[in-house]
C-alpha cells in the first residue's frame, strides 16, 4: 500500500443553454478509481438530486441516483456519458468523462444544469 496515494476531489461546473459546457477538472485519469458525490441542481422547476458517482479501472463512468426529486431519470449513453432528463422526457443535461485526463464536463441542455461533486481517488499500483 506504501505505493498508492489517495487524492480528494472537489469541484463545481455550471453549464447553460446547451452552448457552454464547463469541466470540473481532475476527478481521476485512466487506470485509476474515483469515488464520490454529486449534488446536482437546474433551473427547470428548480429540482436538486444527489448522485453517487464513480469510476473504475476500465475507465467507465457510473452515477447512482440517491435522493432528492422524483422527476429525475439518469440514462446511460456510454461507458463515459449519462444523460439527465425529467421523466417527462424534457431534456436537463448531460455529463461526460474523459479518462484521458480524468475530467468531468457537464452540458446543460435547453436550460442550466450544475453541480457540485466531492470525493477522492487512488493514484499507484
Amino acid at each position: 500500500m506504501a505505493d498508492r496515494e489517495v487524492k480528494l476531489v472537489g469541484g463545481f461546473g455550471h453549464s447553460t443553454n446547451s452552448n457552454k459546457p464547463d469541466v470540473i477538472t481532475n476527478i481521476g485519469p485512466r487506470g485509476t478509481s474515483f469515488s464520490g458525490t454529486f449534488t446536482g441542481r437546474s433551473a427547470y422547476y428548480a429540482f436538486d438530486f444527489v448522485a453517487s458517482v464513480y469510476t473504475d479501472k476500465d475507465d467507465v463512468l457510473y452515477i447512482i441516483y440517491q435522493a432528492g426529486d422524483t422527476m429525475i431519470e439518469i440514462i446511460r449513453q456510454s461507458g463515459q456519458s449519462f444523460k439527465f432528463q425529467l421523466n417527462n422526457s424534457y431534456p436537463v443535461g448531460t455529463i461526460s468523462y474523459d479518462s484521458s485526463s480524468g475530467d468531468l464536463t457537464i452540458l446543460g441542455s435547453d436550460v442550466w444544469f450544475q453541480g457540485t461533486i466531492s470525493g477522492m481517488y487512488v493514484q499507484g499500483g
